[in-house]
């Protein structure tokens, strides 16, 4: 098996293509679309991305905790996760049907229908990659985020450039979630991973781990929507725009910090049954590779900020850069990474606090 080294390097580098990948995906749109149908295109990806920060509720992430506490009970824990999903998923779109009629005067198009089929496939049995992670395979990790993240970009943008048309991209995106859960279920029922039954014992114990990370996740995502708001309530739009631009930092900070985390974690899961302690060595030996990954990353963007933001978003958004600049001192604070020990000794209930 690869080395902790290797693993967190593969998984940087799987995170920063399907970055890449998505990047380069509205480069194109923009050049393709006009700007209504843009507009709508993107209105659809944020409406769908709210609803699903609030409906999956960090369920996947406890694979990563109790396969590697308690090995052997690999069909149990993504049998009752399979089934939490579903769950979470049932009552978030039964949310959105009911709030169809207010939704429509937000939005400038109906995408309800849509947007309930979408999250229904996209979230149930999508827990693969938190799987292979569980099982120590940042490799296949690679694999699975690649394949998909390539397909559905080409295929947006060869179905919006010939057709043009919303509706049609809506219906691909919904294809493209239909076919990626059969391939999970036929992947999970082929290696024996999904039951037809829950196991109550093992599910409670789950629920506990989960809830009060969901709850931590659900007040993050208000607060960095909350901020939103109110910049463009008592600021404007244009503010908004380069508030937006100033962070532009935070994906790179997301996929290092997320890569070594999630590569480190199982095992710290793992030596908390032998000696709490021995986990405390492995989150040392976690932060000192945040240093490594992170600090060089902090110089190079501090350098050539103003670079970076006229080049890639013009010199309209010069007065973005020493915004940039300061949310570029997250890179360094979160060299000291205080989540992971704290989930590996199940405490969860701090992250609430």
């Amino acid at each position: 098996m690869a080395s902790l080294t290797q693993r967190t390097l593969i998984l940087v580098f799987s995170q920063t293509l399907n970055f890449a990948v998505q990047f380069l995906s509205p480069i194109f749109m923009v050049r393709i679309l006009d700007k209504t149908a843009f507009g709508q295109y993107r209105e659809f990806i944020v409406y769908t991305t709210l609803a699903m920060s609030f409906i999956n509720f960090g369920i996947k992430s406890n694979l990563l905790y109790f396969i590697s506490v308690n090995p052997g009970n690999d069909r149990k824990y993504v049998t009752n996760s399979v089934f939490l999903l579903l769950g979470f998923s049932l009552v978030g779109i039964a949310a959105i049907a009911l709030s169809r009629g207010h939704l429509q005067s937000l939005t400038t198009f109906d995408f309800t229908w849509f947007l309930i089929i979408y999250i229904f496939f996209h979230q149930n049995i999508d827990l693969l990659d938190a799987f292979f992670l569980s099982k120590k395979r940042s490799d296949y990790v690679l694999y699975w985020s690649a394949a998909n993240i390539i397909v559905r970009t080409a295929s947006l943008i060869l179905v919006a450039y010939y057709t043009r048309d919303i509706l049609q991209i809506l219906y691909l995106l919904v294809i493209l979630e239909v076919i990626k859960s059969s391939f999970t279920l036929i992947y999970l029922l082929k290696n024996k991973l999904l039951g037809w039954k829950v196991d109550l014992p093992h599910l409670k114990a789950q629920l506990i781990y989960i809830l009060p990370l969901g709850f931590a996740s659900l007040i993050m995502q208000l607060n960095t929507n909350l901020s939103k708001v109110i910049i463009s309530a008592n600021l404007g739009a244009a503010a908004l725009a380069i508030y937006a631009i100033g962070s532009q930092n935070i994906p790179i900070l997301n996929i290092i910090s997320q890569s070594v985390t999630y590569v480190i974690f199982p095992e710290m899961a793992e030596r908390t049954r032998k000696d709490p302690l021995l986990a405390l060595q492995l989150w040392n030996q976690t932060n000192v590779m945040y240093v490594f990954l992170l600090v060089p990353c902090f110089f190079i963007l501090w350098v050539y900020a103003d670079v970076l933001i006229n080049t890639l978003f013009t010199t309209n958004y010069s007065g973005a850069i020493p915004l940039f600049k300061i949310y570029l001192l997250l890179l360094l604070r979160k060299c000291v990474e205080v989540g992971a020990p704290l989930r590996a000794l199940n405490k969860n209930k701090y992250f609430v606090v």
